[in-house]
């Protein structure tokens, strides 16, 4: 028994070895032609607030962002960026609080990503708020800027390189998260970083789109103006009201009500334009289920394919940039969403010659189809439907059958590359977020690794997590670090 009445330890029998490969025909193709326009047009240094026209001596304020990298590879472009020191303590401790301290200074952006219809509106709403008037600024000779080149900068997959490290390392974990990082599973990886890791954090992109009905798509001018309308209603309520009078108002029973009718009204509009831009999957017969299938395994390898080169680039990234940081040993380790992907970075990272020497998967299952239709995590599944109704059982084993036949990314097909690696499973068996058979099934593609199995849930197993992380990081450097020396550098 580990960690209470509730967990338990299943040690795995000789297990050794290295993960696998893919060949490069497993691997998504992508144009990365419109991102090259992207990284010409980035510029060194990004600003909130520009000269105002005609303002020669106007003192511009320091950077918000200084892109140091900007590199165009196969797969995608990845740029790094620093901060200003204040606003870096800002950050650091408002991510503490509230993302386990995730703070990203890199991102990967993708032509999947660059072509997600939320760019050219967020954009478009950054033109908006730098039209604005703002007296303050023009006191000063200053004017908003657009903050184009923030949006383009921030989109993208999330990461978190390494602070500057002085003295050895151990390691390099590369860290990756769950949908919404926290500080349950930032112990574990906190754990490691004191015991001398250094740590790449890569967050978790669930973006995941089939095409959508374009009837739904033609109703979203229409509910994004319902959008921009509620905004107004919400700036009008005390657009006029005196600076010594807005607590006042605010405080008023009636006014309260109506902003908190205006506000979910806005919330409920703005979810609906989510559902309909993540698609749908309409089938209908055996016919329509297998197409669907086809769909479903091109948009989940598009998806994982692009969190593995992301985690493939920042790691080559450090390897040629970063010599205070080895990348040497490897330790790779996913939550929930980042287990899911796990798998394929594993792949990706010893394709490019940076294989893993271990592996932790928390919360990860195998076969996508499966959990996108049956998980409990509200907002996260594809509909698959015929007309309004589920789709038959006959309907569901044409898709299912299907999409595994063509996924190559879904664990399904990168799990058994890992059969040799040392990799301990966190496993919770009444899991409804990502179902527990699933999990059971990423067991034996492992190859019946060492595991950690919580009777409890999906959120209850990440409670328990910090009671653990001592355990877990006892366990990578048992398998990886021996003697003081690097496991990859022993003899076998």
């Amino acid at each position: 028994m580990l960690g209470g009445c509730f967990s338990e330890y299943h040690r795995a029998e000789g297990r050794t070895g290295r993960a696998g490969a893919l060949g490069a025909e497993a691997w998504p193709v992508v144009d990365i032609e419109p991102l090259r326009k992207v990284g010409r047009s980035t510029p060194r240094e990004i600003r909130s607030v520009a000269p105002a026209p005609g303002s020669s001596d106007a003192t511009l304020p320091p950077p918000d962002y200084t892109v140091e990298h900007n590199n165009l590879d196969p797969g995608g472009l990845l740029r790094v960026w620093s901060t200003a020191p204040e606003d870096d303590q800002l950050l650091a401790k408002f991510t503490d609080d509230l993302f386990g301290g995730f703070n990203p200074n890199a991102a990967y952006l993708t032509p999947r990503v660059l072509a997600d219809p939320t760019m050219a509106e967020d954009i478009a709403a950054a033109h908006k708020r730098a039209a604005m008037p703002d007296s303050l600024l023009r006191s000063k000779g200053l004017v908003p800027a657009t903050m184009e080149a923030d949006v383009m900068l921030r989109k993208g997959i999330s990461i978190q390189l390494p602070a500057e490290q002085t003295g050895a390392r151990a390691g390099l974990v590369v860290y990756l998260t769950s949908i919404i990082p926290n500080k349950y599973e930032a112990s574990v990886v906190n754990e490691l970083r004191e015991r001398g890791w250094a740590v790449l954090s890569i967050e978790a992109d669930t973006r995941l789109r089939v095409p959508a009905d374009p009837a739904d798509l033609a109703r979203i001018p229409g509910l994004q103006a319902q959008v921009e309308a509620d905004s107004e209603a919400l700036d009008a309520m005390i657009r006029d009201t005196e600076p010594g009078e807005a607590l006042k108002a605010w405080s008023d029973p009636a006014l309260q009500r109506r902003r908190t009718e205006i506000i979910k009204h806005q919330t409920q509009t703005m979810i609906e334009i989510h559902r309909i831009r993540k698609g749908r999957l309409e089938c209908c017969d055996e016919e329509s289920g297998r197409a669907a299938g086809i769909v479903l395994a091109g948009a989940v390898d598009e998806l994982i394919g692009d969190h593995a080169m992301a985690a493939s680039a920042a790691v080559r990234y450090l390897q040629q940039y970063r010599p205070d940081l080895p990348v040497r040993p490897l330790v790779l380790i996913g939550f929930s969403a980042g287990a899911l992907s796990a798998p394929a970075v594993s792949a990706r990272l010893a394709a490019d010659g940076f294989p893993a020497n271990a592996a932790v998967l928390v919360g990860g299952g195998a076969d996508l189809s499966t959990i996108l239709r049956e998980t409990e995590l509200v907002g996260s599944s594809i509909p698959i439907q015929c007309g309004d109704k589920p789709v038959s059982g006959r309907v569901w084993k044409a898709l299912n059958e299907t999409y595994q036949g063509h996924t190559r990314l879904d664990p399904l097909k990168t799990a058994p590359l890992m059969a040799e690696m040392p990799v301990l499973q966190v496993h919770a068996a009444w899991d409804s977020v990502v179902p527990a058979k699933t999990g059971r099934r990423l067991y034996e593609l492992l190859g019946r690794p060492d595991r950690i199995d919580y009777s409890l849930g999906h959120v209850s197993m990440f409670y328990k997590l910090p009671g653990v992380r001592g355990r877990i990081a006892d366990w990578v450097e048992s398998h990886v670090v021996r003697d003081g020396r690097p496991a990859d550098k022993l003899e076998p």
